[in-house]
């Protein structure tokens, strides 16, 4: 399964998430850079909510997956936008770990803002969904239906 993020305008802008992200919080974080993405963001001040690309990643909820398709919270990516800010992380601090080990075990290849996840199937019958597991914006989804 091909899974992109594609949460962009005509333009090819980024879209903001459609409900307010609290920064302060334990999260994704891409204005944190490489360096202090997924985690606690430091403030001198309360930060007004990010309005900046949306990270996603796609988790199978009750799916038997292997690591690199299971949608883990630190997997996350942002879209492939014309206008994502200079020293932004693009990327969760395993989207890398796990693109590699699914590029090597399904001979595919993983497009800036997007993912390939190989799922198996082979669970007993059981009720299964899909849903957003980006770290720390899984509660705001619960919120959006």
């Amino acid at each position: 399964m091909r899974w992109k993020n594609e949460l962009l305008d005509r333009s090819g802008r980024h879209l903001p998430y459609l409900l307010p992200v609290d920064p302060t919080l334990h999260w994704a974080n891409p204005p944190g850079g490489t360096g202090e993405r997924d985690g606690h963001s430091m403030f001198r001040s309360t930060p007004g909510p990010y309005t900046g690309p949306v990270p996603i990643v796609t988790h199978l909820h009750g799916g038997q997956n292997t690591e690199e398709s299971d949608g883990y919270p630190e997997a996350w990516y942002l879209p492939e936008a014309v206008d994502i800010p200079a020293g932004y992380a693009r990327v969760g601090s395993y989207y890398d770990v796990f693109k590699h080990k699914a590029e090597a075990a399904y001979d595919v290849t993983w497009d800036p803002g997007e993912a390939v996840f190989q799922y198996a199937n082979d669970e007993r019958a059981a009720t299964l969904w899909f849903h957003d597991h980006a770290l720390g914006v899984t509660r705001l989804n619960v919120y959006a239906g």
